[in-house]
C-alpha cells in the first residue's frame, strides 16, 4: 500500500501543486493558507506519516474558504483525504470522502480504486458492486493502452487487493491473467506469481500456459498441470453458485456453458429441458426465475448440445424459438445470428439469410458475424457480389473479430492470407495470448461434412510451417480434451 499511496500523493503534487509561487502571489490569494496545508498534506502522505496528512486535510475541509477552492484542488483535498482515513483505518469517514471525490468530474481510477476497498471494508454490498461496475467501465478504457501504461496496472490492482469477484463467487481470471503478466514485465515475479494463482477459468489457463511470457509463473508450478480437471473444478464451483441461488439463471448459464466445453451433452439437455419446463409452469403473474431474460442463453445452450447429439432440426426449433424472444428488451441478435450460422453449417443458405433479414442495432463484432454470414451465404448461392461486398466489410473492419475475418479467408481459398493473419497476430503483444487459445488442439462437436471440410483446411493453416515457426516463437500448442472456446 505504501507504494500506492506515494504514486497517488505525487501524481497529486503534479496536477495540482503550481511551483514557483512568490510572496506576491501568496498575499494577493485568499486561499494560500489552504493551498500550503494540501501541499503540506502531500508531503506527509509521501513518507506514509497518514495522522499528520489526515490532521492537515481535517483542517482544509473544515475551512470556510474551501468551497471557493478551484475544483481541482477541492478534488485533490477529498482524494487525498479519503486515502489518509483508508490507512489509518477509519473506513466508514474515508468511504464518504471518496464517495465526494469520485462524483467530481476530476475523478479517475484512484478514487474509484480506493472507494471500492473503502466499501469492501464497510461490507457496502451495493457500493462494492457499483464502484467495481464503474472500474469495468474505465478498465475497458484502460485495455485501449499500451502495457507500459500505469493507469491499467493500477485499475487491475484494484480489483484484486479489494478481492472482487464477478456475482461475488467466481474470479475473474481474464483480468488476473492480465494483471499476472503486466506484473511479470515490470519484474514483480512474486506478485505475478500471487495472482496468477487466483486464475481458475480453463480458457485463461490454456492461454497461461501457451505463452511464453508466462514462463516464471508456468515453471513455477503455480498453474494446474491438468487443465481438463480445472474445467471439471469449474463445473463444480457453478454447480455451486447455481443450487445457492435457484431463483436466478445467469449461474446456469455459466454452468451450462462450461459443462457444453466438456462435452456433456447429454447432461445439458436433461438440465435445460428441466429449467424450461419449470419455466413455463410459472403461473400466476410470478416468474421461476428473477433474470428471466437470461432463458435465452439456456436455450442457447440446449441448441448446443442438440448439435453435440446429432440432433440438428431439433437444434435449429430451439434457437429458432430463442431468436423469437427479446435480448434485453431489444430485437434478439445474438440468437439470429447463431441461427443463421447453424442454418448454413446445414446448407441452407436461404433460411440462414432470413434469419438475420431484422436485426437491431449491432456492436462491432455483432456485424462482423452478419457479415460472414453474408460472405458464406454468397459463396454458397454463386452470388458474387454478396460475398465481395462482405469480404471487403470483413477486411475492413478486421480489428473487430480477428478469427471470424481469418475463417473466411480461408473459406474463400485464401489461405496464404489467412496464414498471414495469425502469424500477425502472434507478433502482437496485445493479441498474442487469445491467438495462442484459438491455436490449441480441442476436441470438436459432431458437425455436418460441409463443416468438416471447412475445419480441415482451418487445420491445415494451423499446421502449416510458417505458422507453427511463430507459435515456436512465443509460445506452444496443445492438446486439450476441451471444446474450443468460441
Amino acid at each position: 500500500m505504501k507504494l500506492i499511496l506515494v504514486a497517488a500523493a505525487a501524481a497529486c503534487l503534479a496536477a495540482s501543486c503550481a511551483p514557483g509561487r512568490t510572496a506576491a502571489d501568496s498575499r494577493a490569494d485568499p486561499c494560500c493558507a489552504e493551498r500550503q496545508d494540501l501541499e503540506s498534506a502531500v508531503a506527509s502522505l509521501g513518507i506514509n506519516d497518514f495522522k499528520a496528512a489526515d490532521e492537515t486535510l481535517r483542517r482544509v475541509l473544515g475551512s470556510p474558504k474551501f468551497d471557493t477552492l478551484e475544483s481541482g484542488k477541492r478534488h485533490q483535498a477529498l482524494l487525498l483525504a479519503g486515502l489518509a482515513a483508508f490507512q489509518l483505518r477509519d473506513f466508514p469517514r474515508a468511504h464518504g470522502l471518496l464517495i465526494r471525490s469520485s462524483a467530481m468530474g476530476e475523478a479517475n481510477g484512484m478514487d474509484w480504486r480506493f472507494r471500492l476497498m473503502a466499501a469492501s471494508a464497510r461490507k457496502d454490498a451495493a457500493d462494492s458492486i457499483l464502484a467495481a461496475t464503474t472500474m469495468f467501465g474505465l478498465i475497458r478504457e484502460a485495455n485501449k493502452l499500451p502495457p507500459s501504461d500505469v493507469r491499467k496496472l493500477d485499475l487491475l490492482e484494484a480489483l484484486y487487493t479489494a478481492n472482487w469477484k464477478v456475482q461475488g463467487r467466481f474470479e475473474p481470471s481474464d483480468l488476473w491473467s492480465d494483471l499476472s503478466l503486466l506484473l511479470l514485465a515490470r519484474g514483480r515475479i512474486d506478485r505475478a506469481r500471487e495472482v496468477a494463482a487466483r486464475v481458475t477459468e480453463p480458457y485463461a489457463l490454456i492461454g497461461m500456459r501457451a505463452d511464453d511470457r508466462f514462463a516464471a509463473v508456468t515453471a513455477a508450478g503455480f498453474l494446474p498441470a491438468d487443465i481438463k480437471k480445472a474445467a471439471l473444478r469449474m463445473i463444480d464451483e457453478a454447480r455451486e453458485a447455481a443450487l445457492a441461488s435457484p431463483r436466478l439463471l445467469k449461474p446456469l448459464h455459466i454452468l451450462t456453458f462450461y459443462m457444453l466445453k466438456s462435452r456433456q451433452y447429454q447432461e445439458v439437455l436433461a438440465m435445460t429441458d428441466d429449467v424450461l419446463a419449470r419455466a413455463a409452469a410459472a403461473s400466476g403473474g410470478k416468474a421461476a426465475y428473477e433474470d428471466k431474460s437470461e432463458l435465452i442463453w439456456i436455450m442457447d445452450h440446449r441448441a448446443r448440445a442438440l448439435q453435440g447429439r446429432d440432433r440438428w432440426d431439433e437444434a435449429v426449433d430451439q434457437l429458432t424459438r430463442a431468436a423469437r424472444r427479446p435480448e434485453e428488451g431489444d430485437i434478439n441478435v445474438s440468437q439470429k445470428i447463431n441461427l443463421a450460422a447453424l442454418l448454413l453449417d446445414m446448407g441452407r443458405p436461404k433460411e440462414a439469410l432470413a434469419a438475420i433479414s431484422e436485426l437491431g442495432e449491432l456492436a462491432p463484432y455483432g456485424r462482423m458475424q452478419v457479415e460472414s454470414v453474408h460472405h458464406q451465404a454468397g459463396l454458397e448461392l454463386k452470388d458474387r457480389k454478396m460475398a465481395d461486398e462482405a469480404m471487403r466489410y470483413l477486411q475492413e473492419h478486421m480489428d473487430d473479430a480477428p478469427e471470424t475475418y481469418e475463417v473466411e479467408l480461408v473459406r474463400a481459398g485464401d489461405l496464404d492470407a489467412a496464414a498471414a493473419r495469425v502469424i500477425a497476430r502472434l507478433a502482437d503483444p496485445e493479441r498474442r495470448t487469445q491467438t495462442l487459445v484459438e491455436l490449441q488442439e480441442y476436441e470438436e462437436r459432431p458437425a455436418p461434412p460441409a463443416v468438416l471440410e471447412q475445419r480441415a483446411r482451418w487445420r491445415s493453416v494451423h499446421a502449416r510451417a510458417d505458422v507453427r515457426a511463430a507459435v515456436a516463437k512465443v509460445g506452444r500448442i496443445e492438446h486439450y480434451d476441451l471444446e474450443p472456446f468460441h
